[in-house]
């Protein structure tokens, strides 16, 4: 849904790429690296560079393995005990990860301890108006649908990120990507919908032919549904 109607056309990891200053880069670890989507579209030169490629599931990290070859160092890593000695590392990359920690602070302890005393962390989050107009949506439609148990910007969002990070670095520098969504379809929507981690499918499931008569309808009214994204990246020095 993301890729298909997303009205900034620079896309969200060739933004990220574009802020990472590679020209201080020797070892670079990412946390929670997925996919490996960051890397995929993005070339840069690996002569004399040690990049680590790090996530808690060994299934993405077999993944990413297999799709992008030997240059790159993939390990199956937990963020809150980081496999790596003191200063080790020129820069951490952290996108979209900090909020789903266990212990934030313990998190932010290792990364601070794993980086070199001029390292930098870049970290990536949401704020607390993104992707508000769904929730309005199926709220409207029933009060009692939640899409999430807990909301990921109250643990590490935009609005609180920067108190967060100064106790750990000296400087933070928070940056916003400018996009939203622009939906002209119902079904796109209906599935991210039901995909999400909250109860919407106990009480959708029964109602599903009610609710995209009634996902029609708003399109049919203004043509397409504006979507609000909020996301930044915080660029910490220590």
């Amino acid at each position: 849904m993301h890729e298909k109607y997303s009205t900034n056309k620079q896309g969200w990891f060739n933004w990220l790429f574009e802020k990472i200053d590679f020209s201080k880069v020797n070892r670079l670890l990412e946390l929670g690296c997925g996919n490996g989507k960051l890397w995929q579209e993005n070339k840069i030169d690996l002569r004399n560079r040690e990049i680590f490629l790090s996530d808690i599931s060994e299934g993405m990290v077999e993944e990413v393995r297999n799709k992008l070859g030997s240059d790159f160092n993939c390990i199956v890593a937990d963020a809150e005990k980081i496999p790596f000695k003191d200063a080790y590392f020129d820069s951490v990359i952290a996108n979209h990860v900090l909020f789903y920690l266990n212990d934030l602070n313990q998190g932010l302890k290792e990364i601070s301890r794993v980086l070199k005393s001029n390292g930098v962390l870049y970290c990536s989050t949401y704020g607390s108006r993104h992707m508000k107009e769904i929730t309005d949506i199926v709220q409207n439609f029933d009060s009692r649908i939640n899409l999430s148990n807990h909301s990921l910007y109250d643990v590490f969002g935009l609005e609180n990120g920067e108190c967060i990070l100064k106790q750990y670095f000296t400087s933070v520098q928070r940056m916003d990507y400018q996009d939203s969504l622009e939906i002209t379809e119902s079904k796109p929507l209906i599935d991210y919908i039901m995909s999400c981690h909250g109860n919407q499918n106990e009480i959708l499931g029964p109602r599903l032919s009610e609710f995209k008569e009634y996902i029609e309808e708003l399109l049919q009214k203004d043509g397409k549904i504006v979507v609000t994204k909020q996301a930044g990246l915080f660029v910490c020095g220590k």
